[in-house]
């Protein structure tokens, strides 16, 4: 039997949508519609969200959601700004694949890294 590990997870689950309004970009030789991040603001969708991020190598047993406030940001070169939706994650998984986990562990989990997500925490449970 593989042990259960629980974990804490501070993570700003998004998903990417096209914009048309955004205008478009061109990648080699084709014509794209430029993307835009947008937060997952549900208990449901956030939870799908783990549960997509995991289902490789670790699946949900139990799950709490805390959703945090809103972090607004300013990217001074760029001249724009935004916000990130955090939410914290606290649950119990068991692991089907310790590479993958591992791997997933030392990278990190979703977007906003430098906002402090992704940090997958864990312990024995």
């Amino acid at each position: 039997m593989k042990p259960a590990i629980r974990f804490r997870l501070r993570a700003n689950p998004i998903k990417t949508i096209k914009d048309s309004s955004k205008g478009t970009v061109e990648k080699q030789g084709k014509t794209f519609t430029k993307t835009v991040r947008v937060p997952l603001l549900h208990e449901e969708q956030q939870q799908a969200w783990l549960e997509c991020k995991l289902q490789d190598f670790a699946p949900l047993e139990t799950l709490i959601l805390q959703p945090e406030p809103v972090t607004y940001f300013r990217k001074a070169k760029e001249g724009r700004s935004g916000k990130i939706q955090t939410v914290l994650f606290d649950g119990v998984i068991t692991v089907t694949d310790p590479a993958e986990f591992e791997s997933q562990v030392m990278q990190g989990i979703g977007p906003a890294k430098a906002f402090g997500c992704g940090l997958l925490s864990i312990a024995r449970a």
